[in-house]
């Protein structure tokens, strides 16, 4: 739709502005996806190009990865938990005695 084709503010009904002292100006809304096409530049000046497109399938792909590193972290859990000893010392000196216990005690439920 051509700038002259597009309705005034007095047709959609708009009839005050809240500073009328500040001079307007026009644009356009963007709503297709090649108005969302941009060029990164960086602080040098140099343009990035896209390298990667990053697809709904691949996302979906990303996410059942990380739920199934989840099941297999959390299959390590339960009566038989330990922590590596390097990892208990480490936590043990940053939380303290009784809370380490307590973690432990949750991760071996």
């Amino acid at each position: 739709m051509a700038p002259s084709e597009l309705p005034s503010e007095p047709e959609v009904g708009i009839c005050e502005f809240l500073s009328p002292e500040v001079p307007g100006f026009s644009g356009r809304f963007k709503d297709r996806w090649n108005d969302f096409h941009v060029h990164e530049v960086d602080a040098s000046g140099t343009v990035l190009h896209l390298s990667e497109l990053i697809t709904p399938g691949a996302v979906a792909a990303e996410l059942k990865h990380a739920a199934e590193e989840r099941r297999e972290a959390r299959s390590g859990l339960g009566p038989t938990f330990a922590f590596e000893e390097a990892a208990e010392a480490e936590l043990g000196e940053a939380l303290g005695k009784d809370p380490l216990a307590e973690l432990l005690g949750f991760l071996r439920k």
